[in-house]
């Protein structure tokens, strides 16, 4: 799904980056386009970095868990 109509940035294009370490909005828009030019997108880029963040916590959490 697009997330930055501007540039043409996916989700999937944003989930990557922040895999690869970009860990703000701003990184993200230097990287991608997304959130550079309206800034209507910028909104969803941060939602969409919380999301990840929480979803890694959690893993590391069953991780140490099953220890």
């Amino acid at each position: 799904m697009y997330v930055c109509l501007c540039h043409g940035v996916k989700d999937k294009d944003i989930e990557g980056l922040i895999r690869q370490g970009h860990t703000s909005v701003r990184a993200i828009r230097e990287c991608s386009g997304a959130g550079g030019d309206c800034g209507s997108c910028a909104c969803d880029v941060r939602a969409m970095l919380q999301r990840v963040r929480a979803r890694d916590q959690r893993e590391i959490d069953l991780v140490v868990a099953a220890k």
